[in-house]
């Protein structure tokens, strides 16, 4: 089925079928750089106000320093998608783990992956956000981040909030109300969600 989407996916160093670094020597400059090279890629093909992010978890971070590398560059991409976005490292660990852990996670990687503060660095306070989360059972919900109330209060008030009652933090097909048969795939679903952030005002 043609959605009028084409999904363009990052396979960070060190996971899935990426060669050449140890997830254990991945750091915040590593996912970022390919988040950039990523984003470099898809520009060739693409005029900016036609890329739509998407994220899951720590890919929150990684798309919104894209979104802020575009924006150094004067680019305004059409929208972003964040599923149960981390806020940044420290409190990801913590919630996670502990937050002795946490801690000792942001020490050992140097990295404080902070999605809101990436987001500060973006000057298009108007492009589309749409945040989901699972509630209570997701370990990065929106009301245990509060990502949204702080998204908010930099300026970015395009946003669309929807909480998936009984979802957790990795159950995307309940995340995005995915109720179709086995045959159709999530993949569908998600474009669907960005027609309609790439038709808002």
């Amino acid at each position: 089925m043609n959605r009028g989407a084409t999904l363009v996916d990052i396979d960070y160093r060190g996971y899935g079928n990426s060669e050449g670094i140890s997830r254990f020597m991945m750091s915040e400059k590593t996912v970022y750089e390919d988040g950039e090279k990523m984003y470099r890629y898809v520009r060739k093909f693409f005029e900016p106000e036609n890329i739509i992010l998407y994220a899951h978890s720590l890919g929150g971070a990684v798309s919104s320093h894209v979104l802020a590398y575009a924006s150094s560059k004067g680019e305004k991409l059409g929208g972003i998608i964040l599923a149960s976005p981390m806020d940044n490292l420290y409190s990801a660990a913590s919630k996670f783990s502990c937050r002795i852990l946490g801690a000792i996670a942001r020490l050992v990687s140097m990295s404080g992956l902070n999605t809101e503060e990436n987001f500060r660095m973006v000057s298009n306070k108007r492009i589309p956000i749409f945040l989901c989360s699972g509630d209570s059972v997701d370990v990065l919900s929106r009301e245990k981040t509060k990502l949204h109330e702080k998204l908010n209060k930099i300026g970015f008030k395009n946003m669309t909030v929807n909480i998936k009652k009984n979802c957790d933090h990795n159950d995307l097909d309940s995340m995005f109300g995915y109720t179709n048969n086995k045959e159709s795939s999530t993949f569908l679903n998600y474009v669907d969600y960005i027609k309609k952030l790439g038709k808002r005002k």
